[in-house]
């Protein structure tokens, strides 16, 4: 496990591989920077390249993310036209994207109206009251905890995290507060814990809100590039760059 600082906005892994590279945003003054993985690039290219955001041209005020109050990072397009962070999409569990592939757009209507009313405990201990209500919140990954984040709060303070899914080769993508977090750390250190590294290159969901959700986080890890490269990714996106592979190889 690793806190997510630094590196890819989506998976703050600052290492890039042939099979999977770190890819920079070449829009002006902008710090995007992303896997191609974690963004959904099918084909990474070999001129300039701009994040969504940039691409649109739209007015940096009016781009903001729906599910949290950053602005900076990695966004896509949502159905209803507006914007959400790939990190917070990948970490509310009812949203989805219509497309695995390229990860967009974001599909934000199966979102309870309870998570848009929950404030955020890592805001108001930052003095940022007055954004602690915007977006949704998650909800710490521990059985009883009422503590409620936004992802990218818990992003910069290092609480999301990859857990062992119901098998081996199956990932959860998870956060807990700064109090759980730190006794799992603790537990991990003493008992060898089954956690496995923090959030690593992004997965993406299906737009079925049930069962095909389900099938493809349950899909088994199938890859056949650099182990290294795709370490601690999920089940749909391993299953989204196998595409692009076959994609690759059927065009040489």
């Amino acid at each position: 496990m690793r806190e997510m600082v630094g590196g890819c906005c989506v998976c703050s892994d600052e290492r890039g591989w042939a099979e999977n590279p770190l890819v920079y945003c070449d829009g002006h003054g902008c710090s995007v920077a992303v896997h191609q993985a974690c963004y959904g690039i099918v084909q990474v290219p070999t001129g300039p390249w701009f994040c969504r955001k940039c691409e649109s041209q739209e007015r940096a005020a009016r781009v903001r993310c729906e599910l949290c109050p950053h602005k900076d990072g990695a966004l896509k397009r949502t159905d209803s036209g507006g914007w959400a962070h790939v990190v917070c999409a990948l970490y509310i569990p009812e949203v989805q994207f219509a497309n695995v592939l390229t990860m967009e757009p974001i599909i934000l209507q199966y979102v309870p109206h309870e998570r848009y009313i929950k404030t955020c405990y890592i805001c108001e201990d930052h003095g940022r009251e007055s954004k602690a209500a915007c977006g949704a919140c998650m909800t710490c990954n521990r059985q009883g905890c009422r503590q409620a984040f936004h992802v990218t709060c818990a992003q910069m303070a290092g609480l999301l995290c990859e857990e062992e899914g119901p098998e081996a080769d199956n990932v959860k993508y998870c956060g807990y507060c700064k109090h759980h977090y730190n006794k799992m750390v603790k537990k991990k250190t003493h008992n060898k814990s089954t956690l496995i590294s923090s959030f690593s290159h992004s997965r993406g969901r299906s737009s079925s809100p049930s069962q095909e959700k389900q099938h493809h986080h349950h899909r088994q890890r199938k890859v056949s590039t650099s182990v290294d490269a795709f370490m601690g990714c999920g089940p749909i996106v391993l299953y989204a760059l196998e595409t692009m592979n076959e994609m690759t190889r059927k065009h040489l």
